[in-house]
């Protein structure tokens, strides 16, 4: 088991986070619910979870963020979450029991990690196909779990969300264990970023290739961050160096199609932007 009795590793792609927690139960379910993901490292960004002992319930819609200082607040009544923008830290306290706390926890830190290291989480669907990293940016409702499902001649690495990150030779794919109607944990791959592909269901199937300008728009509204203006004009200057990276498109398709016939026609390969 890579871990120790208090600590672990969960490793997305080259973002390592070292969880420490007296928590039994956090430990727990860390390891039942995130084991394709845990590695031998004893280095990474570290967060301390301790127990919180305040509340004796929680209400998932009162969740308050702040930036200020160099750190990033999170505040529900479940859990308290301070992240540093600055140092390689965070420190939380959950609420005895609450598993949709520790999952934002983790969110919210590996979030901020991505950031940190020229990265960014989406609300996305990825595919692979012949190497290359397909993804599909949406919020719910978009259409992005029903497409990923229906591309067979794809791999499947995750229906809801998405690591993108900026390596030395370009941006990368990289699958998440934060999925959403899976039913079990997306396949451990990653591949080099080939194409953004914004799902929007329609009667006519069609792939348009759109401007850079409308992609970074596009993208800029599927990114999961919270923060201050300083955060907010580095993400739009990663959204604008991932828009020039790769190919954008709107994907329009009815919902009861076969998506994998529309990259059989199109000459995707070579497909214009507007």
């Amino acid at each position: 088991m890579p871990r120790s009795d208090n600590k672990l590793c969960i490793a997305i792609g080259p973002i390592h986070l070292i969880i420490e927690s007296p928590i039994d139960w956090v430990i727990r379910e860390i390891v039942n619910n995130y084991n394709p993901f845990l590695c031998h490292s004893d280095s990474g960004f570290k967060l301390i979870v301790l127990p919180k002992d305040r509340g004796i319930s929680y209400n998932i819609s009162d969740l308050q963020v702040t930036y200020k200082n160099g750190y990033v607040f999170a505040r529900r009544s479940d859990f308290d979450l301070s992240i540093s923008m600055n140092g390689n830290y965070a420190e939380g306290q959950i609420l005895e029991g609450s598993l949709p706390g520790l999952v934002t926890m983790l969110k919210f830190v590996f979030t901020v990690t991505a950031f940190k290291t020229n990265g960014l989480f989406l609300h996305a669907g990825a595919t692979v196909k012949n190497r290359k990293g397909w993804v599909f940016p949406g919020h719910s409702g978009a259409g992005k779990t029903t497409l990923v499902k229906r591309l067979n001649k794809h791999k499947l690495l995750n229906d809801e969300t998405t690591l993108v990150i900026q390596q030395n030779n370009g941006w990368y794919v990289y699958s998440t264990p934060f999925s959403g109607e899976l039913a079990q944990h997306p396949e451990l791959d990653s591949a080099p970023l080939h194409a953004l592909a914004f799902p929007e269901k329609n009667k006519g199937m069609k792939l348009t290739g759109i401007s850079h300008t409308e992609a970074v728009y596009r993208i800029i509204q599927n990114v999961i961050g919270w923060g201050g203006e300083d955060w907010g004009n580095s993400m739009l200057d990663l959204a604008v160096d991932l828009s020039k990276s790769c190919k954008s498109f709107v994907l329009s398709y009815p919902i009861n199609s076969d998506p994998d016939i529309l990259f059989k026609k199109v000459d995707y390969e070579n497909y214009p932007a507007q």
